[in-house]
């Protein structure tokens, strides 16, 4: 079956020289069940435990150790740990290849995950290769009318919208919807969704309208399925809120952002990467509106709790560092905006490598702030960097 999955806090426990497959499993579980709820850096260590029970147990090129180095990947992604991730899907890959075949179910998992990996990382090319691949495996077993077709098919509709390719995604985003309507019932609230997935598509076309109508409908099928205060509320509330800032309703986004915050601390706790994603958007509906110190103060929340669910070298936190930036820009600080900026770049460079798309966008504001403090060397240093850079990842 396709999923997703992610990370685990320490335990310590003494190792025997036998383990049970309850004692194997009940690791497995325990650091999925902590991935399923957010609880990246917590599960990573659990799944550790389950590795290293798998491979002496099982072996090390048993389904046990690929079943758990799969999920140790997925958690190492969810904190932005790229290159170890796709080292653990790379082995996790190669064994399940070695027991049962390139195009086994098992397989189509793993490269659907991996497609996943490299679309995070903006490598859309090889994202679209693993999941071209994955679909095709996927639909050789179980039929092109299956749960898991329609969530590859959402992760390739992801990719072409992240590269504005609309016409490629939409007819994959519906397609996806259909099939879930059709296998599981139009009042499933996986419906909801997808709803919202082919929402986000309108929003960003500017197709304010249809965008609305598919949030309220999610919005609906959520509510017949889920209290009122139910985490899934909170995410249609969240991209609703989005919706009304793309149309400059202020007012209207602040509030529903708010309800979604509300909502997040109470049902999941005040430090939860739910928590600070809309943090982030309450920060960027401030900076808008020249709320500037508003702005500033929600980052500086969500970048604290980024650091410490994830540690500091995480493209998440590069990312908030940068909008950080781009508030002290504003605000004429220029030196604060020099410092952040530099270290959103520094993180960015860790993580995706010296030549790197985000990066680039950091460089041209570098160039501006070194100017405007009078440091010309500096400013035309980045300026000349950022025209290398620019035309190498054309």
């Amino acid at each position: 079956m396709i999923r997703s999955l992610l990370a685990a806090s320490l335990i310590l426990f003494s190792a025997g020289p036998v383990f049970s497959e309850s004692l194997w499993r009940t690791y497995f579980n325990d650091a999925l069940s902590l991935y399923q709820r957010g609880y990246y850096s917590q599960s990573s260590k659990v799944a550790l435990k389950a590795l290293e029970i798998s491979q002496q147990e099982y072996g090390q090129n048993s389904s046990e150790t690929a079943e758990t180095l799969n999920q140790l990947a997925l958690a190492h992604s969810a904190q932005g740990k790229f290159l170890e991730a796709e080292s653990l899907y790379s082995r996790a890959l190669e064994i399940r290849r070695y027991i049962s075949g390139p195009r086994s179910e098992d397989v189509g998992t793993i490269l659907n995950n991996m497609g996943g990996l490299y679309s995070r990382t903006g490598d859309y090319s090889k994202a679209e290769e693993y999941l071209m691949a994955a679909l095709s495996i996927t639909e050789s077993h179980q039929g092109s009318e299956d749960p898991d077709v329609a969530t590859i098919l959402n992760n390739l509709a992801e990719i072409y919208h992240a590269q504005n390719k609309y016409a490629e995604a939409e007819p994959l985003y519906r397609r996806a919807l259909e099939l879930n309507k059709k296998l599981l019932g139009p009042e499933h609230f996986h419906i909801a969704a997808a709803m919202s997935n082919l929402a986000g598509l309108y929003r960003a076309q500017h197709k304010f309208d249809e965008a609305e109508d598919l949030y309220r409908e999610a919005l609906k099928i959520y509510s017949e399925n889920f209290s009122s205060d139910h985490p899934y509320i909170a995410t249609t509330l969240n991209n609703l809120a989005a919706l009304y800032r793309a149309q400059y309703r202020y007012a209207d986004a602040e509030v529903l952002y708010n309800r979604a915050l509300e909502i997040r601390r109470d049902k999941l706790g005040t430090e939860h990467i739910s928590v600070a994603s809309i943090l982030d958007n309450l920060a960027g509906l401030y900076a808008l509106q020249g709320r500037l110190n508003e702005a500033e103060k929600h980052y500086r929340e969500a970048l604290r709790i980024r650091v410490k669910l994830f540690g500091y070298e995480h493209v998440d936190v590069a990312s908030v560092l940068r909008e950080l930036g781009s508030i002290y820009m504003k605000k004429s600080d220029y030196e604060k905006a020099v410092e952040t900026l530099s270290e959103a770049d520094d993180i960015f460079k860790i993580l995706l490598g010296e030549s790197n798309s985000e990066s680039l966008m950091i460089l041209e504001s570098l160039s501006r702030a070194y100017r405007e403090l009078g440091k010309t060397e500096e400013a035309d240093a980045a300026a000349e960097k950022f025209r290398e850079e620019r035309s190498r990842l054309r």
